[in-house]
């Protein structure tokens, strides 16, 4: 301490002033960075989507402005649209945004909601259809490829009618149309 004390005391008043205004600029220096770091944008990595279009603010957050930006369309309903490094850095430099990707492994997953109408729902209903038409007993419905499922966007309901349905009792198959949503919706 008194090593310490000898050597200020050495120094010439300019000296000790040039000293304290350093340390204190450089103190606000890093105090206006951790601030700034603290509202830093970055990445939304994984965002549901429930409107029509993506939004600026759907893939980055801590925008001071221009998160209702329209990108473009957004995903089939129940579908995923990965945005890779390089398409999330055009768009930060066509938007003056001020994030740059730290590595190509950078990216968005925006995921679309939905409302989906299952297999088994479909089945149930497909039977009393069917038994409307006269078929009766025990049976297993198959389908051509994989069960049918529906999806819907997410602000409507999990609803369908049975438009049409016929059985061929020769051939053993029975075809139908679907209408989602349901007429009622």
């Amino acid at each position: 301490m008194n090593a310490a004390r000898k050597i200020w005391n050495g120094w010439s008043l300019t000296a000790r002033m040039l000293t304290l205004v350093l340390s204190l600029f450089s103190g606000m220096l890093l105090l206006i960075g951790a601030s700034q770091a603290g509202n830093a944008v970055g990445l939304k990595e994984n965002t549901v989507v429930t409107d029509n279009n993506i939004k600026l603010g759907d893939v980055f957050y801590g925008l001071e402005g221009g998160a209702d930006k329209v990108l473009g369309p957004a995903p089939q309903p129940g579908t995923d649209m990965v945005l890779n490094a390089r398409t999330l850095m055009r768009v930060a430099i066509a938007l003056d945004v001020p994030w740059r990707p730290t590595s190509t492994a950078d990216q968005v997953v925006l995921s679309r909601a939905a409302t989906t109408v299952c297999s088994e729902s479909i089945k149930d209903e497909l039977r009393k259809a069917l038994a409307a038409k006269g078929l009766a007993g025990k049976y297993d419905l198959d389908f051509l490829g994989q069960a049918p499922e529906i999806t819907l966007p997410h602000d409507q309901p999990a609803t369908f009618d049975i438009t049409e349905v016929s059985f061929d009792p020769e051939k053993d198959t029975f075809t139908a149309n679907l209408s989602a949503p349901s007429g009622g919706n």
